[in-house]
This record gives structure tokens, sequence and C-alpha cells, in this order.
């Protein structure tokens, strides 16, 4: 059995007052724990408030001017310290037995569900629609046991799912009031603040609309950090946070929505935190706003593939080291390069329309003319991509004619051209036909042999 990180604390009202304490200021009190767990639990690990069976009489609550909570989660909470002894938060407790001498964890409240907490019987019809296999506490919990432990799987749903619970609508750009360069004391500053609403994960996104915004603090060996261009590694596959590459990652949750940031050109705010040797002397800090330019899934140095992102700020490094150098360590260095363009890649628009004049607007792969009221849809598609980290020419031997299908599936990998033969390789209902070609337009095959190779990685 894998050693516990993560713990479901149970909570009853009865006992003790939830509802006074996540309806105040106060973010730290202490939790009993069972003995059997004294030794497993461990400072820096995290859990879940969880309501069980308020048996609270209707009589009591009328006293009390409250409503019966639901089963449900309440609270996301880090543990300070793990001690013998009373409590050190009497208050709270209505039932005198919970103020004794005993093994006690001190807990910090990092997110607070109270006034949405998500209710197990939304998680019941999850599991009813076999949608999640939650753990078998989450839904037959021992309202007797203080403490019991969660499965990693489990513990990122819980949070994915309160999450979505609290925060209806991600906000994408610059948060008002907020300025490039700004410092955070800490994580929980910077999620009260808005610029990056998780505590604990570094991107904070949705499968379905995007990720607005992630931190970097040297969480994945990966990382490659030049200030105004991130070479950023997705969430998932180590043992801990932080900790050694053991697995695999997919392209899914936080790592799915950074592909939409991607697709769709959305803006992801930057926050570097003071782990990292561009971050702040302490603190996070507030970079601005940066684009997905490029996704791909490579071997990282562990020997497991990783979900790795291109990201580039919106401003072009001179003006963004000037903005944030109040901020940024004594030692910082910017990284030796060959000198760069803009963030936004210049095009020569004539050598694209070019392309699309030689064939007639038709796709090289499918042959298919697309009209529309205002002229033929075709794209003018770079082979060997321009810029980072490609570095392709912008000429015409590093172009293909394509439909808006088969570009999308050129760049996302899902087929390549093989240099030698032109066939199209990998591609349904395409695989092994030679793409159009036309003699007024020279392919220059090393482009090719790159994509091939971009595809091989991404396969």
């Amino acid at each position: 059995m894998t050693k516990p990180e993560h713990w479901q604390f149970i909570c009853n009202p009865a006992y003790w007052n939830i509802q006074k304490k996540l309806s105040s200021d106060e973010i730290y009190d202490d939790w009993v724990i069972s003995k059997s767990w004294k030794d497993v639990i461990a400072k820096g690990q995290l859990g879940f408030i969880r309501v069980g069976i308020d048996n609270r009489t209707i009589k009591k609550l009328k006293q009390l001017k409250r409503k019966k909570l639901e089963p449900g989660y309440y609270a996301l909470v880090e543990i300070v310290e793990i001690y013998y002894g009373k409590t050190s938060y009497p208050n709270n407790w209505i039932n005198p037995t919970g103020i004794e001498e005993d093994w006690r964890v001190k807990i910090k409240i990092l997110k607070n569900y109270f006034k949405r907490p998500l209710k197990i019987e939304k998680l019941k019809n999850i599991k009813l629609k076999n949608k999640f296999n939650f753990d078998k506490v989450v839904f037959k919990p021992t309202q007797g046991k203080p403490n019991i432990p969660l499965s990693k799987n489990t513990f990122d749903k819980l949070y994915e799912l309160a999450e979505g619970e609290t925060n209806n609508k991600l906000i994408f750009g610059h948060v008002d009031k907020v300025k490039i360069g700004q410092v955070f004391k800490d994580r929980s500053a910077l999620s009260k603040a808005g610029v990056h609403g998780p505590t604990m994960h570094g991107i904070w996104g949705r499968e379905n609309e995007g990720a607005c915004s992630i931190v970097l603090s040297g969480g994945y060996e990966d990382d490659i950090d030049e200030l105004d261009y991130i070479f950023y590694t997705g969430q998932g596959g180590q043992d801990i946070p932080g900790g050694k590459q053991v697995a695999d990652q997919e392209f899914i949750r936080g790592n799915k929505a950074l592909m939409l940031s991607c697709k769709y050109s959305l803006p992801v705010r930057v926050t570097r935190g003071y782990q990292i040797k561009n971050g702040p002397t302490k603190g996070y800090r507030y970079d601005g706003l940066y684009y997905v330019n490029k996704f791909e899934r490579v071997k990282g140095k562990s020997g497991y593939y990783i979900c790795r992102f291109h990201l580039s700020s919106e401003k072009q490094i001179d003006i963004l080291e000037k903005e944030i150098k109040p901020n940024l360590k004594p030692d910082y260095k910017r990284v030796d390069r060959a000198a760069t363009t803009v963030s936004r890649i210049k095009r020569d628009v004539s050598l694209s329309e070019n392309i699309k004049e030689i064939y007639g607007y038709k796709c090289q792969v499918c042959n298919v003319y697309l009209k529309t009221p205002y002229g033929a849809i075709a794209i003018g598609a770079h082979i060997k991509g321009l810029g980072k980290p490609h570095n392709g020419p912008d000429v015409i031997e590093n172009m293909i004619c394509l439909c808006p299908n088969h570009h999308e599936q050129f760049d996302d990998h899902g087929f390549y051209i093989d240099s030698e033969t032109y066939e199209i390789k990998g591609l349904e209902g395409y695989d092994g036909k030679k793409i159009t070609l036309n003699k007024k337009h020279n392919i220059e095959k090393s482009f090719l042999k790159y994509h091939l190779e971009d595809y091989k990685n991404n396969n």
C-alpha cells in the first residue's frame, strides 16, 4: 500500500462548530487524529474537511439559527504540525471531549468552500454515470474516525470539482488592480487577488475552457525559463508534488486546458515564485500575459513522456525586464542567445497567397476546394514552424497548401509526408497516397524530415 499523503477529516457539526469557524477570518485550527496514523501523517500534506452526519436536532438548529448541513466537502486544509496535547482553539468545540489531550494536527485552511460546498449528492451522480471511480470512503466514511486517507486520484478529482463549484467563470487576461512586477506574500495571497486561484496546483484552468494562469515554482526538472520565453512542463506523473517523475503525463486536466489556450490563442497569466532563478527574492511575482505558441509530448530528463508547452511573453524582453526589475534577484542574468524579433512573428503574406494560387486554393492532401461568397478557403502552411522552438524560415520551399482540417492535423502531428516519395503517412483515408505537386513548387526535403522527427516525438 502506498504511504498516504492526502486526508479526509470527518466533521460532525454537533461536536465542532464548522459554521462558526468557516464564517470567521481565522485560518488555523487543530484536529484530533487517530493514533494509528500519527507516524504517517506529515507536515505539508493536504486534506479536506468533510461533513458526515449533521445530527443536530431541529430544536438545536432553531436555537442556533442554523440550517442542517448536507454531507460534503467544506474546506481544503494543509497540515502544519503534529503534536500531542489539548486543543488551542477550544471556542469552536461544542463537545467538551474534543478539548482534552489527544494526538492532533494543526491545520491551515487554504480554501473555504462553505458557501458553495462540494456535495456528496453531486459525487454520487458522477459515479452513477461512470465518469470517475472515487475511493469508497468518499461515500461511506466512518463517523467515529477523525481522519481517513484519500488516494491521490480521488483527492485531485475532489479538488478539481470543488474549485469548479466556487469559481464559476475563469477570468482571462489581466486582473484589475494587479500590476506587472507586483509581489504577493504567498500562494494564498495570490489566490485571494484572483491572479491564480489554486493554492497548490501550477495550472489554473478547465478542460473545456482553457487555462488562464500558471505558476513557476521549480516543481518540474524539465522546465526552462528564459524570462520572455518558457518551456513549461505540464502536470502529473510525479511520486509526490515537486518530486521525481515516475510516470508519463497525458493531455488531461490542466494539460488539456493549456492545450486549448494554445488552440484558441487565450492569454495566460504567468507568476514566478521565489524558488526559481528568475523569480523574486521572496514571495510570488506576477509577470504579465504570455501566449502558448506550441504544445508537444516529448521524453523528459527522467525518461518519461511529459506534456511541454512553449509560452512567449506579449512584451519584448527589454520592456519585461524594466517592468519587473525592482523585484528581480540581484544575480539575474539574461540568457545568451541570438537577437530575436518581437514576440509576434512577421510573415510574408505574399508567400502564403502565392502557394495558394499555385494550387488553385485546393488542398494538396485531399484536393478539396472550399468556396465561400468571399473567396476560397485555404492555408499556406509552414512545414517547419516559424519562431521558437523550430525557427523555420518563411520561404515557399517550407510551405504547402492545405485545407483548414488538414492544416490542423498536420500541425498537431496527425500525419506526416515522406520526404522521398511525398506519400501521406498516418492519415486515415489517405495513407500511402501522394500529395499533389506542382512544377512551380519545390519542397525542401530537410523541412519534411524535420516534421517527421516532430511527428515521432509526439506519437
